[in-house]
């Protein structure tokens, strides 16, 4: 956490493909708690390979919190390097396994 309400957080991978070859991808995201219901976000995905950056996403959006463990997200994102635009919803629901 950058603070109590700004929250910066990241994914890197690494993908081995059918054809033997190799890519990484990594995604980060700044999040910005509104309150404890409403949040918003932007993030930066992309893919590439020790040469290029194959692919480069930037989105934006918000979500709402109806439980603990239940948020809905609203998101809208676009190509920075290729055509690309979408926009979702996604519903999370968190099962606690403990």
């Amino acid at each position: 956490s950058l603070s109590e309400k700004l929250i910066f957080q990241y994914n890197i991978g690494f993908v081995h493909k059918t054809d033997n070859s190799n890519s990484g991808y990594y995604i980060a995201n700044l999040s910005y708690d509104l309150n404890s219901k409403i949040h918003f976000f932007l993030e930066n995905f992309a893919d590439f390979t020790n040469e290029i950056f194959l692919s480069q996403t930037i989105s934006t959006g918000l979500g709402y919190h109806f439980k603990e463990n239940l948020t809905l997200d609203y998101s809208i994102g676009t190509g920075i390097n290729h055509h690309h635009f979408y926009t979702g919803f996604i519903l999370t629901w968190a099962i606690n396994t403990k």
